[in-house]
């Protein structure tokens, strides 16, 4: 985790450099964070389901207590209060992501980190919104289905013949001749 102080932008910080757009990201996660102000339960933490045989790394679990949050648009969302798994995209959107945030919702229940959570939600950093930011959140119900397709994308993964990298031997040692 990057701690931030009044250094600037692209000076460095922690011996990290932050670009541009790296900044930018920051700034509208801090923007929206400001404005939901949600509790974080857990942050960047390796997940796992024994069940399923799968792993990933979670950026947040979080507890929301409004009822209503900014999506990153003109109007405020409603969710239920609660706890909720999020991710964070600084890409594209992508509806496979949500087979991503459903696992790891999936991985936290298995493992009890918390008893429920309320569904998953996917921030994107990079949004084209006047916010800078855009928030997507699945219910229970979404939740179950994204998490079934991730099951059903798993297992025709693991159905292909997985093709291994070609193992070289390599020398111990090399010698430079001159010419």
């Amino acid at each position: 985790m990057v701690n931030f102080d009044e250094t600037g932008l692209g000076k460095a910080i922690d011996g990290k450099r932050l670009e541009q757009e790296d900044w930018l990201a920051v700034l509208n996660f801090a923007k929206w964070y400001n404005s939901v102000e949600p509790k974080i339960v857990e942050h960047d933490f390796s997940i796992v389901s024994y069940e399923h045989e799968y792993a990933g790394t979670l950026d947040l679990l979080l507890e929301i207590d409004g009822e209503t949050i900014d999506d990153g648009h003109v109007k405020p969302l409603a969710v239920k209060p609660g706890i909720y798994v999020l991710d964070i995209k600084t890409g594209n959107e992508n509806p496979d992501y949500f087979m991503q945030v459903a696992a790891y919702d999936n991985s936290v229940r298995e493992n009890e980190l918390v008893a429920e959570t309320q569904g998953t939600m996917i921030l994107y950093l990079d949004a084209g919104t006047k916010s800078g930011y855009k928030l997507v959140v699945r219910n229970h119900e979404e939740v179950r289905k994204d998490f079934d397709n991730f099951l059903a994308a798993k297992k025709l993964f693991h159905a292909k013949e997985p093709k291994l990298p070609e193992l070289f031997e390599m020398p111990l040692g090399i010698q430079l001749q001159r010419f």
